[in-house]
């Protein structure tokens, strides 16, 4: 990608030009992400927008804390830490995708507390203006991301969305098929969010996660959305 450029002058990181405005990583943040340094909440992209317990409804999900961030080879590295039946640690690192206008949100999730953290969620995802024009696409096929087989609930996974203070583009919202529970189960006026993981989590144990935002010029039609999505789907979570 081109353009990318985080600066530590300004808050903990900023991004000089995605999807032709400049935006920041707000990182100390309960739901940290990107949102455009004009902005404010709720316009909140590529978020970590807390962790539950599977089962438990959204007024269960938990916001994260920040411990340390550093700015490292183009990368925004940040580690958070959350109590959910056990303390969880969170890695997390906003990063430039390859080969298109887009950021990757990447995801490392361990506990050191003796025993079992139950049926961990961890909840990904944007949130933006309920003037937003949305649609959620269908991921065909049971097995859509070539040999994954895909629960019927995550099979639903990719966002188109147009915003009105960013005429001239379109932005399209997916997450990676591994580790996913659900997909955008939240994917109309609000954004999106994505539920990883659900199962026990013990010291020990590495879970990961991917999602991803990428902008594109004009109107993403479907097809486009399609194959930006295997593009990522393909990709090992390291």
């Amino acid at each position: 990608m081109a353009g990318i450029d985080w600066a530590t002058d300004d808050g903990p990181g900023g991004w000089r030009i995605w999807g032709g405005r400049p935006w920041r990583v707000r990182l100390d943040d309960p739901t940290p992400g990107l949102s455009p340094l004009a902005s404010s909440p709720p316009f909140r992209l590529l978020a970590i927008l807390g962790a539950s317990v599977a089962g438990e409804p959204d007024a269960g999900i938990v916001p994260v804390e920040v411990v340390v961030h550093e700015v490292a080879q183009g990368d925004v590295v940040a580690s958070y830490r959350v109590v959910v039946g056990g303390e969880v640690a969170i890695r997390a690192a906003w990063s430039a995708a390859p080969g298109v206008d887009g950021v990757d949100l990447e995801i490392e999730v361990g506990t050191r507390t003796v025993g079992l953290v139950r049926r961990l969620n961890l909840v990904l995802g944007s949130q933006w203006p309920v003037s937003s024009r949305v649609e959620s696409l269908p991921v065909a096929g049971p097995e859509a991301a070539g040999s994954v087989l895909l629960p019927p609930a995550a099979r639903s996974r990719i966002t188109r969305a147009a915003f009105p203070d960013f005429p001239g583009w379109s932005y399209v919202d997916m997450a990676s098929p591994f580790g996913l529970l659900d997909g955008p189960v939240d994917s109309q006026a609000a954004g999106t969010r994505y539920r990883f993981f659900g199962n026990d989590l013990e010291r020990g144990v590495i879970l990961r996660a991917r999602i991803r935002g990428v902008w594109v010029p004009g109107v993403a039609s479907a097809e486009l959305a399609m194959r930006l999505w295997e593009q990522f789907a393909d990709l090992p979570l390291l």
